[in-house]
């Protein structure tokens, strides 16, 4: 076997370490001025006036939860996608509410409508591997409340206007804006955020209350790295976009699908879609052998007797995978995986 590329290798840049030194040597370590300057960073980039940080994605999608279901909204009931990540429906269960489920858009590999009538009312949308869900385009204020999942699309989203009222972020290293870790909350909705940034933090409170206020604010260290890593926004997208190009090139010559970026969209993942189970297995033992490593990215979040009614989300579970895509790939590394793009 030849030896592997990188699945996901996470750049470095010397603005991350000349913040984090600046902090430290000032003592900013928890509280600092970092915080701030990613706030404004934040609002400007995604236009939300408001902006609550979190010390993580998860924290980012509990708190919005809890905080979207306690005012004005009061639905128990969210829609997902059946196939997601399970911080998704981990904070869902956390913030002490139920997942409907609803099959998924093979062009986007999220939701493509919103989901209108029966219990729910707020629809927690992700953005999946850099594409945009059509759902969010499309969502119209009388659907509900829709919290978008810009995780693994924050340069598509900071690219691209949707109709979501909230939006979460993540900082975690393999989401390509590092921040070390953390989250971000986005709103216009200055009743929401008061009751976000109130539930993030008790620090400043400073009188008994009935409702619980949680530690989960972010560290002023991850805002200081965060910011470095931003500094570089505009060199992450290009990276991506140029290596995914190249590839997408490759792919299409072999008559193979996967799934395409749109107008302004920056790829996050490079998912490669297999004709059935059976030649993706073939696939990946393929592209393993000629060290390219082929990963399953998408896993059901469903109760398992409910799968069945989801074909769309089985398919896209059964039969993709991602090639390694980011922003370190070197020509060799390029030059490998287009050969074993062409050797399938």
């Amino acid at each position: 076997m030849s030896d592997l590329i990188a699945r996901i290798k996470i750049p470095l840049f010397d603005e991350q370490l000349d913040n984090v030194t600046e902090a430290i040597r000032f003592g900013h370590l928890a509280i600092g001025p970092h915080l701030q300057l990613l706030k404004r960073q934040l609002s400007r980039l995604f236009s939300k006036q408001h902006v609550v940080l979190t010390a993580n994605g998860f924290s980012a999608l509990f708190v919005a939860l809890k905080s979207a279901t306690q005012h004005p909204w009061k639905w128990n009931v969210l829609t997902s996608p059946a196939s997601t990540c399970f911080a998704i429906t981990n904070a869902i269960k956390a913030a002490g509410h139920s997942t409907c489920y609803d099959d998924m858009d093979m062009a986007s590999a999220s939701l493509a409508r919103p989901t209108r009538g029966g219990r729910s009312r707020i629809a927690v949308v992700p953005d999946h591997f850099g594409a945009i869900a059509p759902a969010c385009v499309k969502w119209k204020s009388r659907d509900g409340l829709l919290i978008e999942d810009a995780a693994q699309s924050f340069i598509s989203r900071s690219h691209l206007k949707t109709a979501a009222d909230i939006i979460v972020l993540s900082f975690f290293p393999t989401k390509l804006i590092n921040g070390i870790d953390g989250g971000a909350i986005l709103t216009n909705d200055a009743t929401f955020y008061a009751r976000a940034k109130d539930l993030c933090s008790y620090s400043d409170q400073r009188k008994a209350s009935d409702s619980p206020r949680y530690n989960l604010r972010m560290n002023n260290i991850s805002a200081a790295f965060a910011l470095g890593t931003l500094s570089h926004l505009g060199e992450i997208a290009q990276a991506m976009n140029a290596s995914f190009h190249a590839l997408s090139e490759v792919l299409f010559k072999r008559g193979i699908k996967h799934l395409e970026m749109r107008r302004n969209e920056v790829p996050s993942r490079l998912l490669v879609f297999a004709e059935d189970a059976k030649q993706k297995k073939r696939w990946t033992h393929k592209l393993l052998t000629a060290g390219v490593p082929g990963c399953s990215e998408l896993i059901f979040v469903c109760p398992q007797n409910q799968i069945p009614k989801y074909p769309k989300a089985r398919q896209l579970v059964e039969t993709t995978f991602s090639i390694p895509l980011h922003p370190a790939l070197s020509h060799a590394d390029m030059a490998k995986i287009k050969s074993a793009i062409e050797r399938l």
